[in-house]
This record gives structure tokens, sequence and C-alpha cells, in this order.
């Protein structure tokens, strides 16, 4: 597992605990002087030298703005040209650290055999039912607009050495998560399999929460026939004491 950013996930730091509060829609880490450097130079390499900085927080809202459309930029901003032209910015400078990070690492493993290397993507199903897609959009992730993120990050990590598809949430069903958080990520695996699957390469998962109950290892196990491996988070005292123990068997058992 080839670690490309905060919890070894592909993306940016748009929610960090310090700050953020489920289900905020985190806010784009883009201020550094490296940043800014490189959205001026797009801006000016499109004609919009107008264009060359972020957009402020009295419109993109702050960590823990909600719903998305109490934000002007979550409410219809993005969908304009100077919204999608900062998106594809934002998105594309994280495709571009992945790929560098995994080209290195697969040129250094890669001549090893049986050494396959994985990348991590954040389940971030918060706001996936909303048309923004506003938390996966802070945290890098342009997956609204009719943009497929996931299929053009499956292709990143193809093209850099056919890299594992890794992603968490296997665990979760839709109907357990707060409604008023339009949160699917039953839906967000489906698409996330689906893209490593358009990409032609290898699919992987985790859980997000440490789960101990039939209902989070049978939604697991559902999926099993469109991954190659999965990490269960994670071995402790509570795993191994009693129905916990038996439960986990089980679903070893059912996995293999």
């Amino acid at each position: 597992m080839v670690g490309l950013g905060p919890a070894g996930e592909l993306r940016y730091p748009a929610y960090p605990l310090a700050h953020w509060s489920f289900c905020g829609v985190g806010e784009f880490q883009c201020f550094d002087e490296h940043a800014l450097s490189s959205l001026e130079d797009a801006a000016n390499s499109r004609g919009r030298n107008e264009w060359r900085s972020p957009f402020s927080r009295n419109v993109v809202g702050g960590y823990n703005s909600k719903p998305p459309s109490s934000t002007q930029f979550f409410d219809y901003v993005y969908q304009q040209d100077q919204g999608k032209f900062f998106l594809e910015w934002y998105f594309g400078s994280l495709k571009d650290h992945g790929a560098r990070v995994l080209s290195q690492a697969s040129s250094v493993f890669g001549q090893y055999p049986g050494v396959k290397l994985a990348a991590k993507i954040a389940g971030i199903h918060w706001w996936y039912g909303d048309k923004s897609n506003a938390a996966e959009v802070t945290a890098g992730y342009y997956n609204a607009n009719g943009v497929n993120a996931y299929a053009e990050l499956a292709d990143t990590f193809r093209n850099s050495g056919d890299v594992v598809f890794c992603f968490t949430c296997l665990a979760m069903r839709n109907y357990e998560q707060p409604s008023e958080c339009a949160s699917a990520p039953e839906d967000l695996v489906r698409q996330t399999s689906s893209a490593a699957r358009d990409a032609g390469i290898r699919y992987a998962g985790e859980n997000a929460l440490p789960r101990y109950d039939r209902t989070a290892y049978d939604q697991i196990v559902s999926n099993k026939n469109s991954m190659v491996a999965f990490t269960y988070l994670r071995l402790n005292s509570q795993l191994i004491q009693g129905q916990n123990y038996d439960e986990f068997k089980r679903f070893v058992y059912l996995m293999h």
C-alpha cells in the first residue's frame, strides 16, 4: 500500500477532525504558495487571469457547512465556467500527485516478481446523494457535473503501474446513514468497483469503522466477488471476545 495523503489515502485533508464534524462539506485545501502559483498558471493558460485565486470562504463555506446548498459554490457556482475550471484544476493536481508517487513506487518495486502495489481512495459517502457531491469535491474527487472521478482515478492507477484500487466503507449500508446527510455508501461502492473493472485493474476493500456485527460482515461478503483482497480494521481485544469472535470467524469463512 503506497501512502499518498491523509490516512494513506489519495485525497486532500479536507475534513480534519480537529476542525470538522460529520457531515460538514469540508474545505478546499489550496492556499499554500505552490497551490496558488499552480492555480495562477492554469488560469493564465486559459486566458482568464481573473480566475487565478481560490474562492473565498463566503462563497465556498467552511468545514462544517451543511447542507451544500447553504453555500453559493455548492448551490450553483460549481456548475458555472469558473467553478468547473477550478474543480478541474483541483482534481487534476491530485491526480498528478498520485501519478508521480505511484510511478516512482512502481519503478522501485515493479522489478520484484509477485509484488503488487495498491493505493487507497477514501469512502466519502456523505453528500454523495446531493447533486454537488460536495464532500467528495473538497477532498479532491471531482464527481459532479457529469465527471466520473473514480473512473479517472482508476485510469491514473492503471497508467502508473497497474495499481490495485483499494476503497473504504465496504461495511456500510445506505439505510444506516442519516438521511439529512444524503449519504449513499452502497452506491459509492458500486461506482468505484465499476470504475476499477472498466479500467481493467484490480479492486480491494476495507471497512471504514470498527464493526463486529453480522449486518456489517454480510455487507462486505455481498461485495466479495468484486474484490481481490479485503483488509479488516482492526485486530483488538474486543474483536476476539465471545460473540464478536464467533461472528468474525464466520465472516472469514464466508469470504473464503
